[in-house]
């Protein structure tokens, strides 16, 4: 594995940006970054967006969207300087159609309304690769199924990540190498659907920055590999 680049000094990155995050109809990140000063402002008033290149939503001739911070989600990247939130879109003052946070929202309260509260524990799923294309390791690591040891190379890095899973509400369970080469496990504890969607957005920024500063390119592709 490449030599690991820490984050240092974590402590002392005051926000200074907010990140405003909502996900497209392909369950893609996006997002904008505003002033932290701007946050109130995120949260009562909204920050005004052009809606027309994202993917799902709104025609070139239509395009002003809103987008208001939901306090609840808030988070600070310790080693960035950013904060991050997530929201929900409005469109005319209404809660936007094509919003998948709101969409989910909706059938939670639906089924709350039931009496019914829908508990989500996912168990995501990892492949390392080295930037040039090629495993981790210049070979497989060998590893496979709960592997300890020398076979699971990746060790030390799920530890920093788990290490900092609980800045972004996040409880770590269990960390294991998986079945496959280069193949590895982090689970945190189950919450509501809601919130778990969240955290799976918040989950997957956190294992890609990190395997960043390792030199290294994490994916969530189910089978990245032929076999």
């Amino acid at each position: 594995m490449n030599e690991t680049r820490p984050f240092t000094n974590y402590n002392s990155h005051k926000p200074k940006f907010l990140q405003l995050v909502f996900v497209d109809i392909n369950g893609i990140p996006k997002g904008m970054e505003v002033p932290i000063e701007r946050y109130e402002e995120a949260v009562t008033d909204g920050i005004s967006f052009d809606g027309s290149s994202i993917p799902g939503f709104q025609g070139i001739e239509d395009s002003d969207l809103l987008f208001k911070a939901d306090p609840t989600t808030y988070v600070e990247v310790p080693w960035e300087g950013i904060a991050k939130v997530f929201g929900y879109i409005y469109k005319d003052g209404k809660p936007y159609h094509a919003d998948p946070r709101r969409i989910l929202s909706s059938v939670v309260e639906k089924l709350n309304e039931k009496g019914i509260t829908a508990y989500i524990g996912p168990e995501p799923e990892f492949y390392l690769f080295e930037k040039n294309g090629s495993w981790e390791l210049k070979l497989p690591d060998g590893g496979g199924y709960f592997d300890l040891v020398n076979l699971d190379k990746a060790r030390e890095m799920k530890r920093i990540i788990a290490h900092y899973m609980p800045a972004f509400k996040l409880i770590p369970e269990v960390l294991h190498h998986e079945v496959g080469p280069g193949q590895h496990e982090i689970n945190f504890r189950f919450a509501d659907a809601l919130t778990t969607a969240d955290n799976i957005v918040r989950f997957k920024y956190l294992v890609k920055a990190v395997a960043e500063s390792y030199g290294l390119y994490a994916t969530f592709m189910p089978k990245p590999l032929f076999g």
